[in-house]
């Protein structure tokens, strides 16, 4: 909260000073939100102030903040517990400088320090190649809830067509995640190891009241969950790096090639499984010999450190926005992820604006699957394919009808997003939507479709200035 403060002072007194319109610009948007959540039944507010500050300093510097202001409420909120970027429950905090950096413009190269979101990729919405910033699974819209990350960017171009990025990220942040769906993996964790407790426990008794009890008892009292910490820099070998190649109008095409070397942002298994399940039946040998034991077990989460390389390019074939993105990704420990997405967008005579999308993710190798699928339990990290659709279409020349529908192709799991978008004049707008998830889905399963949304109706007004 102090720092809130010190900054809103800071801006208060830049905008003070005696200079002219010329020398910033300030930009911002007031909106007002309510969401009736359809699994809870309740109702949510959401008020936001967003500012855009940007200031210049001759021709070769300038300044960027992005403060934003939340307030964050339901039905049950008592005002006085209401805190500025709060978000309800246990979710943690918004952030109140989105961005915060500074350029400084050289001949050939551009140079950025500071909080800064850097978008890489060029695909709708889901894009494989983005890998710098983390996304915020705990948003009020995911798909563009990117977090800032303390970083120094340089942007170098050989010419008009041919650029080289290379950035390094000074902090991990990693992708904060529902509370249900960190429940469960707790769970489905704890249900795995409790299982092969038994399992050990009923091997020496022969009992299966005896086995049951005891299990309870260890899982209390000998075995714990230690959840995943942000990776601290300590050394200058600790930063997370990244690179991009781009090369423009290639035979009409922008093709770019990416390369990063940084820290997971979603928790995987980091302890070693084997040790911890010896420990488990040294564990349940003592309660058989002793009734007790002072020695504990756990399993530890973590985020590992990984490498990706990556590939995206647009273009258009006829009339016809065609793009691709391909991104292969392995960890420390030989895990290996691989993501595609192929899409294409297109404008018809009646201005109706169109998007179809495939998305594929292929998991392989990691521990977490294994060790599900040894004690014959369904995988948490599952293989993803959608089809992603999206439409626009205008009406009286100032108000647009949107859809979007993502499916999943192998199963019957869905999520459709209508809405309409009103301007009622001089930058005020009205938006009415609503989000439908299928009976089917499954609203814990660690996906990346139901990361992205749950079932509401919402309102939204807004004021752009």
């Amino acid at each position: 909260m102090k720092k809130t403060i010190v900054l809103l002072v800071a801006l208060v007194m830049i905008f003070a000073l005696p200079v002219s319109a010329q020398e910033y610009d300030l930009d911002g948007e007031v909106s007002q939100k309510v969401n009736y959540l359809n699994d809870s039944e309740t109702f949510e507010g959401l008020t936001e102030l967003n500012l855009e500050f940007s200031k210049d300093f001759g021709f070769d510097k300038s300044i960027y903040l992005n403060p934003v202001f939340k307030l964050n409420y339901d039905e049950n909120s008592e005002i006085d517990d209401l805190s500025l970027n709060d978000k309800l429950g246990e979710n943690g905090e918004y952030d109140f400088l989105k961005e915060a950096y500074f350029n400084y413009y050289l001949e050939n190269t551009d140079l950025t320090v500071g909080r800064q979101i850097i978008d890489w990729g060029s695909a709708y919405e889901l894009n494989p190649t983005d890998v710098i910033n983390p996304r915020d699974f705990t948003a009020e819209d995911p798909t563009s809830g990117e977090l800032g990350v303390t970083s120094l960017k340089s942007d170098y171009y050989f010419d008009y067509q041919t650029s080289l990025t290379g950035v390094m990220v000074g902090e991990h942040r990693a992708s904060p995640m529902p509370k249900a769906v960190k429940g469960m993996i707790d769970e489905t964790a704890t249900n795995m190891i409790k299982g092969s407790v038994y399992n050990s426990i009923y091997k020496i008794t022969s009992d299966s009241d005896t086995a049951q009890k005891t299990t309870n008892t260890i899982m209390e009292n000998n075995f714990s969950i230690n959840d995943a910490e942000e990776r601290e820099m300590e050394d200058l070998s600790d930063p997370e790096i990244a690179l991009q190649f781009t090369r423009r109008n290639f035979k009409g095409y922008d093709l770019s090639v990416n390369y990063f070397k940084g820290y997971g942002d979603i928790p995987l298994i980091t302890s070693d499984y084997e040790e911890m399940m010896k420990d488990l039946e040294i564990i349940a040998q003592e309660y058989s010999n002793t009734g007790s034991s002072t020695k504990e077990a756990t399993l530890d989460f973590g985020y590992k450190e990984t490498q990706a390389i990556g590939f995206s390019g647009r273009g258009s074939l006829a009339d016809i926005g065609v793009w691709s993105e391909i991104n292969y990704n392995q960890n420390e420990d030989d895990e290996k992820k691989l993501d595609v997405v192929i899409g294409g967008d297109y404008t018809f005579e009646n201005n109706f604006y169109s998007v179809v999308q495939i998305f594929h993710r292929d998991y392989k190798d990691y521990e977490i699957n294994e060790i599900l699928e040894a004690n014959g339990k369904d995988k948490l990290l599952t293989d993803e394919n959608y089809l992603i659709l999206h439409g626009e279409l205008p009406f009286r020349s100032i108000h647009t009808l949107k859809g979007d529908i993502i499916t999943d192709i192998e199963s019957d799991s869905y999520m459709v997003n209508p809405s309409a978008e009103f301007s009622l004049g001089n930058n005020y707008n009205l938006d009415l939507g609503a989000v439908f998830m299928n009976d089917d889905n499954n609203k814990d399963s660690f996906s990346t479709l139901n990361m992205l949304a749950e079932e509401k109706a919402y309102v939204e007004f807004t004021w752009n200035f």
